[in-house]
């Protein structure tokens, strides 16, 4: 059985805010392209798409 010792358990809880942040930044983006789907204001769309594409990057 795997025995946790202080180095592996600092090891995962160094990644937790790396996976927090990945899976914030997921829902935005999902949220986001919903705006995009249901805005039907051209300048509200544009500012939506916007901002969609500075989300894709910070994901990428």
């Amino acid at each position: 059985m795997f025995e946790p010792t202080a180095d592996s358990l600092h090891a995962i809880l160094a990644k937790v805010p790396e996976l927090v942040w990945k899976a914030s930044l997921d829902r935005h983006i999902e949220r986001t392209e919903k705006l995009i789907q249901y805005t039907k204001h051209s300048k509200k769309r544009a500012k939506h798409e916007k901002q969609l594409k500075l989300l894709q990057s910070l994901k990428n």
